[in-house]
């Protein structure tokens, strides 16, 4: 994998669940990679105040004193220092209270330690796949990963790229940058949108993005073929994850 530090985090109130997490993750770790360390945690609200290198998989106990994992998992579902997390309870029936854009999984205890080895792998897989995309040729402030991409704005003979850290403007049609972006989770709504996937739903004639919170609308020629791309990504998406 390079030389690459790959950073795992574990948040638990009992050290015994801890330990378990931490031994499993060395054991598939030692085998891929030659540089990892772990951010352990105690409780939902160190968690909510992390800030620091990226954790690449969190795993995370739902039940905690104070601040809870649901809870800790909403508070960072906007900050960048936590790329996926990984949900750990005894409570098989609160796993629907964890889906979100971060959560890849559910491990019910006692800990497996194939999941473990499973899911690490899976989130390393997906930010490997977290390109850069440069819409500027020699820009620095042109250039943006994947995973930080809301929705492009088509303009006559420019574009407006919303994305986490910045908006910015760049020449050239939409249909162009349709062309560019195939093959990837960007999708074309409306004559003057397109958006990722990664953060979209539909609700009837609009995708919703969980961030930054807004509707785009979907144009009536686009309907179906909107449809059936997201239909396909959230497939794509829970084989890659099973």
């Amino acid at each position: 994998m390079g030389t690459k530090e790959v950073v795992i985090g574990i948040c638990d109130d009992e050290e015994f669940f801890i330990d378990q997490i931490r031994f499993a993750s060395e054991s598939y770790l030692e085998d891929i990679c030659d540089h990892f360390r772990f951010e352990i945690f105690h409780s939902g609200e160190e968690v909510s105040k992390y800030r620091g290198d990226t954790i690449d998989l969190l795993f995370l106990d739902i039940e905690l004193n104070g601040m809870d994992g649901i809870a800790a998992m909403q508070a960072i579902m906007h900050h960048e220092d936590i790329w996926r997390i990984v949900f750990v309870s005894s409570h098989e029936e609160r796993v629907w209270d964890t889906f979100s854009m971060k959560t890849i999984g559910f491990i019910r205890k006692p800990i497996n330690e194939e999941q473990i080895g499973k899911y690490i792998k899976e989130a390393l897989y997906e930010h490997h796949k977290d390109v850069i995309i440069p819409f500027k040729k020699n820009d620095e402030d042109s250039f943006v990963r994947l995973s930080d991409l809301y929705y492009i704005e088509g303009c006559a003979s420019y574009i407006k790229v919303f994305s986490k850290k910045k908006e910015f403007i760049v020449t050239g049609k939409l249909g162009e940058w349709e062309e560019k972006m195939r093959g990837m989770p960007i999708v074309r709504v409306h004559k003057s949108y397109m958006v990722n996937l990664f953060y979209a739903q539909i609700k009837g004639m609009n995708m919703y993005l969980s961030e930054p919170g807004i509707d785009i609308p979907i144009g009536r020629k686009y309907k179906k073929k909107v449809q059936e791309e997201y239909n396909d990504y959230i497939i794509h998406v829970m084989r890659e994850r099973s």
